[in-house]
C-alpha cells in the first residue's frame, strides 16, 4: 500500500509520496526505500508518481520513466493530457523495455494463471456436488466444466472494450499469441473439454488485454503539472497493467484541472483515508458505518413498533409500515445531505480556502504532513507498515519547473558529487545538441 498526495493551487502543485513497497513471496516483506516520485521531463514542469505495483511486466517504473524522459528530450506539449498520450504511446512501442519475448511470456503467464484458477473452481464445485448428491455421475463433469468456462467468458464479454482497441482486437491477440494460450490449455488436459470450451478459453484470455478490467498486479500512474497552454496545474490518474501487441493496457481513472474558478484541490491516491479524514473532518469508514447503521435503523425500526400493535388489521398495518418506511428513507437522505453540507462548510471549504493562498513551501509541507499522517496511522494500528519510509516531496510550477523539496538517496550525497554533475552534464549536453 502507498500514500500519495497532490495539493494544487493556482501557482503550483505539490507532490508527496511515501517509500514503502510490499513484496509477496514465501513471506511478505515491506521495503521502505522505493522511489515513487519522478520528473517526467528535465525541461517541462511535469512530474509523475507511481503506486501499486513497483514494476510493469517486471520492469521497474523508475527505469521506464528514465527511458521515456530521455526520449522526450526538450519536447513540450500544450496540455497534460498530451503528455499522458505520448507516455502510453511510448510504452506500447518500446521494444527495448517490452520486447516481444517478454510480451509472450506475460500472455502465457496470464493464461496459465487463468487455467489454474479454473481447475481450482471446477474441483471445488465437483466436491460440493459430491457432498450434496453422492455420488456425482461422471456424465455431469463436462457440463460443470463448460458452465464455469462459460461463466468467465460471459463476465469478460460484458466488460467494455477500452477505447483504443478496435472490434477485432481480441481476435488479433488470440491469433498472435495462439501458441502461448494453447500451451496453457495443458493445465486443463485431464478435464473433458469440448471444442467450444477451448474456443471460449482462448477468447477469454484475449479479452484480458482488451477489456476495461485490470488484473493484479497493476499500477497507478499520476501525472501532474502544467502544459504549455495551461495556466493552472492539472493532475491525471491512470491505471496501467501491461504492454501487449504494441499497446499499453491502461485507462484514465480521473482528470483534475484547476480551473480559474477553483482556488485549490487536495487529492489523495492509493491509501486515501487519512488525507480524506483531515480534509472532510471525519474518517470515510466511520462515515460509511453511520450511513449503513442508520439505514438499518430507518429500514427496520417501524417493524418493532408495529409488532406491539396487535389490534390493528393487517391491511392497515401494511399501509402504516409503507408510510413509515418512506418517511425513514426520506429522513436518511436528508441526514446524508445535511452531514455532507456540514462537512463542506465547517471543514472542506475553510481548508481549501487556506490552500488557495499557500506559498510553495507551505504546499510542500502540507503534502508531506498528510503522507506522514497516513504513515503514522499505519505504524500505531498494529498492522503491517505498508505506508512508511522517507517521504519524497516535490513542487512543480511554471516558472521553476520540477523542484525537489525532499528526496531520499540510497547513498550519501556528499560522497557522490559525480552523480549530480553527471545529471546536470547530461542535461547540458542535451541542450547543446538541440541548440
Amino acid at each position: 500500500m502507498t500514500a500519495q498526495v497532490a495539493i494544487l493551487n493556482r501557482s503550483a502543485v505539490a507532490l508527496a509520496s511515501d517509500s514503502a513497497v510490499t513484496v509477496q513471496g514465501a513471506r511478505t516483506n515491506v521495503y521502505q526505500t522505493v522511489n515513487k516520485v519522478f520528473t517526467l521531463s528535465k525541461y517541462a514542469p511535469v512530474g509523475v508518481m507511481v503506486y501499486g505495483s513497483a514494476t510493469i511486466m517486471g520492469v521497474p517504473w523508475e527505469s521506464v520513466v528514465k527511458v521515456f524522459r530521455g526520449s522526450l528530450g526538450k519536447t513540450r506539449f500544450d496540455t497534460l493530457d498530451e503528455y499522458g498520450h505520448r507516455f502510453f504511446e511510448f510504452l506500447g512501442q518500446n521494444d527495448m523495455l517490452f520486447p516481444e519475448r517478454a510480451q509472450r511470456e506475460f500472455v502465457a503467464g496470464r493464461a496459465k494463471d487463468f487455467a489454474s484458477d479454473l481447475v481450482e473452481e471446477i474441483k471445488k464445485t465437483t466436491e460440493t456436488r459430491i457432498e450434496q448428491d453422492r455420488p456425482l455421475p461422471e456424465t455431469d463433469v463436462p457440463s460443470i466444466v463448460a458452465s464455469i468456462i462459460h461463466k468467465y467468458h460471459e463476465l469478460w464479454s460484458q466488460r467494455g472494450r477500452l477505447g483504443w482497441f478496435g472490434e477485432g482486437a481480441e481476435a488479433a491477440i488470440a491469433t498472435k499469441f495462439d501458441a502461448e494460450i494453447s500451451g496453457a490449455l495443458a493445465v486443463l488436459q485431464h478435464l473433458p473439454l469440448s471444442e467450444t470450451d477451448r474456443t471460449r478459453f482462448r477468447e477469454t484470455v484475449a479479452m484480458f488485454f482488451v477489456r476495461d478490467h485490470f488484473l493484479n498486479p497493476h499500477s497507478g500512474v499520476v501525472l501532474a503539472g502544467f502544459g504549455e497552454s495551461q495556466i493552472f496545474p492539472a493532475v491525471n490518474e491512470y491505471i496501467v497493467e501491461c504492454v501487449v501487441d504494441g499497446r499499453a493496457k491502461h485507462t484514465k481513472k480521473s482528470r483534475q484541472t484547476l480551473q480559474e474558478h477553483d482556488g485549490s484541490m487536495i487529492l489523495a491516491f492509493a491509501q486515501q483515508h487519512m488525507a480524506e479524514s483531515f480534509v472532510a473532518g471525519v474518517h470515510p469508514e466511520f462515515q460509511e458505518f453511520i450511513r449503513s447503521y442508520l439505514g438499518k435503523v430507518f429500514g427496520e425500526h417501524h417493524r418493532a413498533i408495529l409488532e406491539g400493535l396487535a389490534d390493528i388489521k393487517p391491511a392497515v398495518k401494511a399501509e402504516i409500515e409503507k408510510r413509515v418506511q418512506a418517511v425513514g428513507q426520506a429522513l436518511l437522505v436528508d441526514l446524508d445531505k445535511a452531514a455532507t453540507e456540514y462537512s463542506r462548510l465547517k471543514h472542506i471549504a475553510p481548508k481549501l480556502e487556506t490552500v488557495a493562498v499557500l506559498p510553495k513551501q507551505e504546499l510542500a509541507e502540507m503534502a508531506e504532513a498528510l503522507v506522514n499522517l497516513a504513515s503514522f496511522e499505519r505504524r500505531i494500528s498494529g498492522e503491517a507498515e505498508t505506508v512508511g519510509g522517507p517521504i519524497d516531496v516535490a513542487v512543480i510550477s511554471p516558472g521553476d519547473g520540477f523542484v525537489w523539496i525532499k528526496r531520499k538517496h540510497y547513498f550519501k550525497a556528499e560522497l557522490n558529487p559525480h552523480f549530480f554533475s553527471n545529471y546536470f552534464r547530461e542535461r547540458d549536453e542535451e541542450t547543446d545538441a538541440h541548440d
